[in-house]
């Protein structure tokens, strides 16, 4: 079985909040954590889509969370320009968490990410692809791994920050960075 990590960009923080964009990479958090080198090799392998927010009827929108995106990098503003559909970007998601046989879910943090993600897929009578005991959360672990702050990763350089695929990557290597540490400690 492969992890996978999701992240999403969205224009609300409601579980009901439209969805920019949806990122989602497969990853083992026991393999050593990544190096500059593996940023594209992740990436090749990752899931991106930037949806048409005008097909997200009885989706939430927050003027608040709209601002904050004014002030973001204008590469992370193109998932603002989406055109795919949500009910097709969920298919596909659901098609890429079966194709990797993803067990256990990560997101930064899961009440945020997945939580939206299970109201979409409700919305649209679609079965949520995992269940609530496989969420896992890179926010605690990170917390619990790294109480001075979370570390910056070898390819930080190559990152736009709030572009989900991105994030996802960045978020693969912390959990990956956790439990290298982690092993470390039990002298593994």
């Amino acid at each position: 079985m492969t992890d996978i990590m999701i992240d999403l960009e969205t224009v609300d923080t409601k579980e009901s909040a439209m969805i920019l964009s949806i990122g989602a990479v497969p990853f083992n958090p026991d393999e050593p954590a990544m190096d500059a080198e593996s940023f594209d090799m992740y990436l090749s392998d990752s899931f991106l889509m930037s949806l048409d927010l005008s097909t997200q009827a009885g989706r939430t929108v927050s003027n608040d969370t709209i601002m904050w995106w004014m002030n973001q990098d204008a590469r992370a503003q193109a998932a603002m320009d989406g055109t795919i559909q949500l009910y097709d970007a969920l298919v596909a998601l659901i098609d890429f968490i079966k194709d990797y046989k993803g067990e256990n879910i990560w997101a930064n943090s899961p009440s945020f990410d997945l939580r939206i993600l299970e109201h979409a897929f409700k919305q649209y009578g679609l079965t949520t692809p995992w269940v609530f005991y496989n969420e896992q959360d890179v926010r605690t672990l990170s917390k619990c791994v790294f109480p001075e702050g979370k570390p910056s990763a070898p390819f930080a350089g190559q990152m736009i920050a709030h572009r989900a695929d991105h994030d996802c990557v960045y978020q693969c290597w912390l959990v990956q960075e956790a439990m290298d540490v982690i092993q470390k400690g039990r002298g593994e």
